[in-house]
């Protein structure tokens, strides 16, 4: 999918209804939010969106319309040329980390407007950037995280390898079992045990990449109960095994 950049501006929109602008074909429209709401509807239904939210518009689709009254929406808009193949990312999401994003969005305008831009390369650059931020930002804030989740989140974090007892965890934090699993299914999708899950494979990757270690060891390190263990769940997060994902992140010399 090939991306030409074809221009960012900045628009505020007024404390009123607008008329929207309809894609044409070969062009693909992203609006930027980084202040104010705007109200959107998708798929039929309709929600209220606000800083930090990106519209990717496709042929035949329409530009937001709906600001809220006063707070009306501000966003930078970037037009690319493109070939009509299907979305890479929804057409509605959210780069969850709003200094990043908003940081990000004021560097690629500055970028945008300077002599000698390889538009090509920009376009490229901007919109594969864009998608990663989203992908990310699929995450919650951690600023947004209840401070009991936030302590437990962290500590999974930062030591996988420990045999972690949930239900001493939840306790620990004033809650009930229940209401911890019921934390984690609302701001992060999984249950406790998936995530943490989650962060053992994350910590085998890196040490996969940054050291030789035996396979073996790498998984007791990671927290793994053993070495089946350890390659049924790395199969399934990544799609190969420990050995195939060490061959390939490794530089050749």
């Amino acid at each position: 999918m090939e991306q030409i950049f074809a221009g960012m501006g900045y628009y505020a929109a007024p404390d009123r209804p607008l008329t929207p602008y309809w894609i044409k074909p070969g062009e693909e429209r992203l609006e930027l939010l980084i202040a104010g709401k705007v109200v959107f509807e998708e798929n039929g239904r309709e929600s209220l969106y606000g800083p930090g939210t990106i519209f990717w518009h496709r042929e035949g689709e329409c530009t937001v319309c709906r600001p809220v009254q006063k707070d009306p929406y501000r966003c930078f808009v970037v037009s690319f040329l493109t070939e009509n193949t299907p979305r890479c990312v929804p057409r509605v999401n959210r780069w969850n980390d709003r200094e990043e994003f908003n940081s990000f969005c004021r560097e690629m305008f500055y970028q945008a407007h300077a002599d000698g831009l390889d538009r090509k390369l920009f376009g490229r650059m901007l919109y594969w950037r864009l998608v990663w931020g989203v992908s990310c930002g699929r995450q919650p804030e951690t600023s947004s995280l209840p401070p009991a989740l936030k302590t437990i989140q962290m500590r999974l974090m930062e030591e996988p390898e420990r045999e972690w007892d949930i239900a001493r965890l939840a306790n620990e934090a004033g809650m009930s079992e229940s209401s911890l699993y019921a934390l984690f299914r609302k701001y992060f999708e999984i249950s406790p045990h998936q995530y943490l899950l989650q962060q053992r494979v994350h910590r085998a990757r890196m040490n996969l990449a940054e050291c030789d270690l035996p396979i073996k060891e790498v998984a007791v390190r990671c927290g793994f109960s053993s070495l089946e263990n350890f390659y049924r769940a790395f199969r399934k997060a990544c799609g190969m095994t420990p050995a195939a994902y060490r061959r390939q992140i490794t530089p050749e010399r």
